[in-house]
Formats: C-alpha cells, sequence, structure tokens
C-alpha cells in the first residue's frame, strides 16, 4: 500500500469505461422509411449532424460532443492542395475537406431526432469535471 494514499481500487479496474460522449437512445416500433438523424444545435446554429439505423429496435448512437464548423471555400482548397501535395499520406474524405471539427464548448445543447416525418427534441449539457483534479 503507498504512504501516500494516492492509488485507489480505480487504479486496478479493468473494465470497460464509459465512452466520452453523450449517448443518445431510441427505439422504433418498425423499420423506418427514410433515414433517422440526429441534429444538435448550440442555440439556433446545427453544430453536429449524426445519422442512426432505421431498423426497428433499440438503438444506441454516440455524439462524441465535436462542433462541426464549415471551412470557407479559400480553406477548402488549401486543404485540398495540401492533400495533393501529401499524396496518399493525407487521404480525406469531402467531409473531413468542408468541415473543421472541434470540442464542443461547456453549455446547453438541443438534439433533435428526425424519423419517419417525425421529431424529438431533447436536452444535453456539456459540463466542466470539476471534482477529477481535486481527488488526485
Amino acid at each position: 500500500v503507498a504512504s501516500d494514499r494516492m492509488n485507489t481500487a480505480s487504479d486496478n479496474f479493468q473494465g470497460e469505461s464509459e465512452p466520452e460522449a453523450i449517448p443518445l437512445y431510441y427505439y422504433l416500433k418498425s423499420d423506418a422509411a427514410e433515414e433517422v438523424t440526429f441534429t444538435v444545435y448550440q442555440g439556433a446554429v446545427p453544430i453536429a449532424e449524426l445519422s442512426g439505423s432505421g431498423e426497428a429496435g433499440i438503438h444506441k448512437l454516440l455524439w462524441n460532443m465535436d462542433k462541426r464548423e464549415e471551412r470557407s471555400p479559400q480553406q477548402v482548397e488549401q486543404m485540398r492542395q495540401r492533400a495533393a501535395r501529401f499524396g496518399g499520406m493525407m487521404a480525406m474524405s469531402e467531409d473531413q475537406m468542408r468541415y473543421v471539427s472541434t470540442p464542443a464548448p461547456l453549455g446547453d445543447y438541443v438534439i433533435v431526432m428526425s424519423a419517419n416525418g417525425h421529431q424529438m427534441k431533447r436536452r444535453a449539457s456539456i459540463l466542466k469535471d470539476e471534482w477529477w483534479m481535486e481527488r488526485r
């Protein structure tokens, strides 16, 4: 046993940790006729869009708390030039060239699920994790 008492039972934990994401659970009674989408809003601005399974049943989707912002046409062109300069080493999808992803700031968000012409809204918050460093 360490004399500084800095070691705890969690140091020996062998299980799976929760992902650093906000889980979105949903249930579809029957298969969706169209794509199931989740749009995350910061105020009135959409900052993330996710697609989920349209099959009947219970589903879980994770929002990794990233904020997606569109690059300017000049920035997109710079990304294309960079990708061409580095060849296959910098393979980027069209979305990666068109958008930049940054961590979403602390705050409140509205998540809208759209499926089969219906929408459902829920709130989510990103809070500062205050206690972790105080216990170290």
